[in-house]
């Protein structure tokens, strides 16, 4: 199940419902709106779900051909093993390669003003920029 709220209202999300359920948190951290780290907070609230970071920033017409030389990667993080691999065959499916980066706790590498966010990268320069967890200027990943 994806989710994509504001953080503010996370509590409001029931967690029993959600309890060994994968979740696809697909939320964009704000830190100006918004004063904990991303999905840590989310799996937090929902502690019996499996809690994957990912979908932050796709587009349709990013996705590729498993075969294709210009295939787009999108990181994910979590700290379940089988989520994991669950989520990323899913986007594989859906045209992407993975980067996986992985805990929850290194989310924060791909998180909105980091320079591997939004960004059309292939895997390997993908891992480069989530390496390096650069910010970059405000308002610049409008361009």
């Amino acid at each position: 199940m994806p989710i994509a709220t504001p953080f503010y209202a996370i509590e409001q999300i029931a967690p029993e419902p959600l309890a060994g359920k994968l979740v696809i948190d697909a939320n964009s951290y704000y830190p100006q709106h918004d004063s904990h780290s991303a999905s840590e907070m989310l799996a937090k609230h929902l502690s019996g779900a499996k809690v994957v970071e990912a979908l932050n920033a796709i587009l349709e017409r990013d996705a590729r051909a498993v075969v294709a030389s210009d295939r787009l990667a999108l990181l994910i993080a979590g700290n379940d093993a089988v989520a994991k691999k669950i989520v990323s065959d899913l986007l594989d499916r859906l045209g992407f390669d993975v980067v996986d980066a992985g805990g929850l706790s290194e989310g924060w590498r791909f998180e909105r003003a980091r320079a591997a966010d939004c960004v059309p990268l292939n895997a390997a320069a993908h891992r480069a920029l989530a390496d390096a967890g650069a910010t970059v200027a405000a308002g610049s990943w409008r361009s």
